[in-house]
C-alpha cells in the first residue's frame, strides 16, 4: 500500500521509507511490513514540516582566521581536591582579559606528592592580541595576573 500526501504536515509510519522532492509538495510514505506482515499502519511520529521550518534557526557567524601568531602556556596548579577545574578555567580566562584565546584542561593528577585532599590540574592557555604580534612582555604581564588572581580566588598555587 502506498500513502501520498499532499499537505506539508504528516503522520509517518512506524516503518516507512519516506522520499520527497525538494520543495515538499509530494511525500510517498511506503510501508513494506504492511503488505509483508499485514499489522498495518502504526504512527512513530507526526511531523508539521511548517512549524519545523518557521523556527528562527541562528544564521552561522564567521570570522575570519588570525593574522598574528598565538602563543601557548602551560601550567600546573595545585589546588583542594573539591575545587572545580570549571571554576578555575573561568578564573584565568577573566584574568588574562582579551589577550586569553582558550583555556583547556589536558591533566588531573592526584598521588601522594600533592598530599591529601589536593589534585594537580594541568592547562594550556593560549594567548593572542588581535591587533599586532604579542611580545613576550604582554604574554608574561597575562600571565602574572592569572596567577595572582587564581591564588586570590581559588586557592590554587603553581605546582613547583
Amino acid at each position: 500500500m502506498v500513502h501520498t500526501a499532499r499537505t506539508i504536515s504528516a503522520t509517518i509510519p512506524a516503518t516507512a521509507s519516506i522520499t520527497t522532492n525538494a520543495t515538499f509538495n509530494d511525500c510517498t510514505f511506503e510501508n513494506p511490513a504492511e503488505s509483508l506482515f499485514n499489522i498495518g499502519n502504526q504512527e512513530l511520529a507526526k511531523i508539521n514540516v511548517t512549524e519545523l521550518l518557521a523556527e528562527n534557526i541562528p544564521e552561522k557567524q564567521y570570522k575570519p582566521l588570525p593574522k598574528y601568531p598565538a602563543t601557548t602556556r602551560d601550567f600546573s596548579f595545585v589546588c583542594d581536591e573539591d575545587m572545580e577545574v570549571g571554576a578555575i578555567e573561568g578564573v584565568m580566562a577573566k584574568a588574562g582579559g582579551k589577550l586569553v584565546e582558550s583555556v583547556a584542561l589536558f591533566d588531573i593528577y592526584r598521588g601522594p606528592q600533592i598530599g591529601e585532599g589536593k589534585k594537580s590540574v594541568s592547562f594550556a592557555a593560549m594567548l593572542r592580541a588581535a591587533e599586532r604580534t604579542l611580545t613576550d612582555e604582554e604574554a608574561d604581564g597575562a600571565v602574572k595576573k592569572i596567577l595572582k588572581r587564581l591564588e586570590a580566588e581559588c586557592g590554587a598555587v603553581l605546582r613547583s
